[in-house]
């Protein structure tokens, strides 16, 4: 039995699995995630308007809601991770607007992308390993750790505190 695209309802080549053409995978793609892409477009344009939520290229002093691309694309910089090492950013964080990063966490876990953290276990670090965390951080990741360990020693304190 030949399987029928789920698109245009066309017989699959053989070679293809779930749709006869890129132009059907891409209608079905774009159907799936038109929410999001709605939510995002409301959310960008109210950002235009009024400026916020949009980060400051250091290079042209530009605004821009994904300033990696924007850097690759017009500096001549190879990666977006070079632009945050050479202006001193959080490496291994992307540099996202928020509205941004919330749409694409909802399309993270709808798509079943978190999955491949799993597969990835395998270079995770373990407990005793000399090699881990030996690279430069930068001052932005420093001020996210040092935080993130206030918050901490404040909690246990709290939590002595409360025992009889």
């Amino acid at each position: 039995m030949q399987k029928l695209c789920l698109v245009c309802k066309h017989v699959v080549p053989k070679d293809r699995d779930k749709y006869c053409s890129r132009q059907c995978l891409y209608k079905f793609h774009n159907r799936k995630h038109r929410q999001y892409h709605a939510e995002w477009q409301r959310n960008r344009h109210d950002a235009r308007r009024t400026g916020e939520g949009l980060i400051e290229c250091q290079i042209c002093g530009k605004r821009y809601y994904q300033v990696g691309s924007h850097v690759v694309q017009t500096h001549g910089y190879n990666s977006a991770r070079e632009y945050r090492e050479v202006f001193g950013f959080d490496v291994k964080r992307g540099q996202l607007e928020e509205n941004l990063r919330k749409v694409k966490s909802k399309q993270v876990f709808d798509n079943g992308t978190y999955k491949n953290l799993k597969k990835g276990k395998v270079y995770w670090f373990k407990k005793g390993d000399r090699t881990a965390g030996r690279y430069t951080r930068s001052y932005e990741t420093l001020a996210r750790l040092t935080q993130h360990i206030k918050r901490i020693s404040n909690a246990k304190i709290q939590n002595r505190t409360k025992l009889p």
